[in-house]
């Protein structure tokens, strides 16, 4: 019951915009550091998606399954398109890499783990 209500939650959180201003907040943090927009996007994306992997694990008792990689990051993907006339050239940026970020923390995800799990 608990895995149903974080598959629905996780998609609202996305196109809600909640996991991109975490992101964003990561960002500026690291940038206040680095001063790399493109190194702290990616980063962002990353730190952010290992945050929601491990409340997945707190809630559920078991990793985050590679689907719900996925789906948070096709919910992304539509929240760039509706929002593109809204987000500058930095958020779309951000918006990517966050995406990238998540494929690759499931690649990573997948090759580390003994037992994958899609579902």
């Amino acid at each position: 019951m608990v895995t149903i209500i974080l598959y629905i939650l996780l998609p609202i959180l996305c196109l809600f915009g909640i996991t991109y201003m975490l992101s964003n907040l990561i960002v500026l943090v690291i940038m206040f550091v680095l001063r790399t927009p493109i190194f702290a996007s990616m980063i962002s994306g990353g730190i952010t998606w290992i945050i929601i992997s491990l409340l997945w694990r707190y809630f559920d008792g078991r990793p985050m399954p590679i689907l719900a990689y996925l789906i948070g990051a096709i919910a992304l993907f539509i929240y760039g398109t509706i929002n593109r006339e809204k987000l500058n050239e930095g958020a779309k940026m951000i918006l990517v890499f966050e995406i990238v970020g998540i494929i690759i923390l499931a690649i990573i995800v997948s090759i580390e783990a003994t037992q994958v799990r899609f579902i």
